[in-house]
């Protein structure tokens, strides 16, 4: 149906796109998660409202790693703000996955520059080796922006229910608002992360 998000359940094992695009862009090292442990979406463009739902409640993949993957809760103040821009490429838009799609932006290109905003709101509040995965996903994609547009991306911190914290995200081109929702966050240590995933693989 146009419009909603294509999955793909059965590919091999990649490096994550989310978050791995801002892991690369800040300078961190790539994270690769089995693919068996979420669902990739592949095209999905304006119009589309996105929810990423996950097992036993908790809508992250991080959360087969287990509850000592991630560090103590700390005080974040309410309304952290970051931010971050991009100009709209050709790789950024639904016709980057196909010649018949338009080349707007895609849905998942607004996400991922919103999922940064938002690990910049909290990054200054981490410490040591410390860093804020995503955990869920609440987004509506309003409008089209083609090539060229200059798009501006919002995350506000908004609450924390003392394991997470929830994100307001916006995305904004030249003219006008294009998406706005919520992005789940929480606090993990990267070195015991990894040593986790390290011991699941085995």
């Amino acid at each position: 149906m146009a419009g909603e998000a294509a999955y793909d359940d059965e590919a091999p094992d990649v490096t994550m796109a989310l978050p791995n695009a801002y892991f690369v862009q800040l300078g961190l090292p790539p994270l690769v998660v089995p693919s068996s442990l979420i669902r990739r979406a592949a095209v999905c463009g304006p119009a589309c409202t996105v929810a990423w739902q996950g097992r036993r409640g908790d809508p992250s993949p991080y959360a087969d790693f287990g509850q000592d993957s991630l560090s103590m809760a700390k005080a974040m103040p309410i309304g952290a703000r970051g931010e971050v821009e991009q100009t709209v490429e050709l790789k950024h838009t639904l016709a980057a996955h196909s010649p018949n799609l338009p080349p707007v932006y895609s849905t998942p290109d607004m996400i991922r520059l919103m999922e940064i905003a938002a690990f910049k709101a909290l990054q200054p509040y981490c410490e040591d080796d410390e860093i804020t995965v995503g955990t869920a996903i609440n987004i509506e994609h309003r409008a089209a922006s083609g090539i060229g547009a200059k798009i501006r991306a919002e995350g506000v911190l908004e609450s924390f229910d003392g394991r997470f914290y929830t994100v307001k995200v916006t995305a904004r081109d030249d003219t006008q608002e294009i998406g706005r929702g919520t992005v789940g966050r929480a606090v993990v240590s990267v070195g015991r992360f990894l040593e986790k995933m390290k011991k699941g693989s085995r």
